[in-house]
């Protein structure tokens, strides 16, 4: 399911930030009608996808899903250029085996 997701240009989130960060009830509806909730959900869908696809994703999945972040990634550096240069510490810290790292 994931690699048709990916293979359809979707991101699969595995991300678990917004109850560890008070995300959740009216907070994260407050960010979700200023639209201000993208600005997390992006980053820690590709951060979380990519620790996915690292631990668990078959070589086929990983091809889709390699060519989704890309794309992810590329729209992070347009889209949030302030956040970009933390955004691929983080990314790059979950490639080499870091774990459980969000914003």
């Amino acid at each position: 399911m994931i690699r048709e997701l990916a293979e359809a240009g979707y991101i699969t989130s595995f991300c678990t930030a917004g109850y560890r960060c008070g995300r959740t009830g009216d907070r994260i509806m407050g960010l979700l009608r200023s639209g201000k909730e993208g600005q997390f959900c992006k980053l820690n869908a590709v951060i979380t996808f990519r620790e996915w696809l690292d631990d668990f994703a078959t070589p086929r999945t990983l091809v889709a899903g390699e060519k989704v972040i890309a794309q992810e990634i590329e729209q992070v550096r347009q889209r949030q250029p302030e956040v970009f240069e933390a955004f691929l510490r983080f990314y790059e810290q979950t490639q080499a085996g870091k774990r459980d790292l969000y914003f």
